[in-house]
């Protein structure tokens, strides 16, 4: 009787472990087509991302949208590092950039 009781539990086991492999099977095929579309997703934004940040169309959208021009030679000011403004440098290009205006 212990046999057969062992038995019955053996192979109830065995068939709730095949089932399992199953529902898991399908969970991982499940997996794998979400895996896919987030991938195609992902490859889609990227190519958005290169679109939107070409210098051609943020110049485009510069001068078209939110009407920016070129500036002249003399509206162009160079930034001075912080090392060379102790020595007083960004003083005096300020003050040539100042006179002449």
């Amino acid at each position: 009787m212990k046999i057969i009781v062992v038995l019955m539990l053996a192979v109830l086991f065995i068939v709730w472990l095949n089932l399992e492999n199953v529902r898991v099977g399908y969970d991982i095929g499940k997996l794998e087509k979400k895996k896919a579309e987030l991938a195609n997703y992902n490859r889609i934004l990227n190519i958005e991302i290169s679109k939107l940040g070409s210098l051609e169309r943020i110049e485009s959208v510069a001068k078209n949208e939110l009407n920016l021009t070129t500036p002249d030679k003399f509206e162009v000011l160079t930034l001075i590092r912080k090392e060379e403004e102790k020595n007083g440098i960004f003083k005096k290009a300020l003050s040539f950039v100042l006179s002449i205006f």
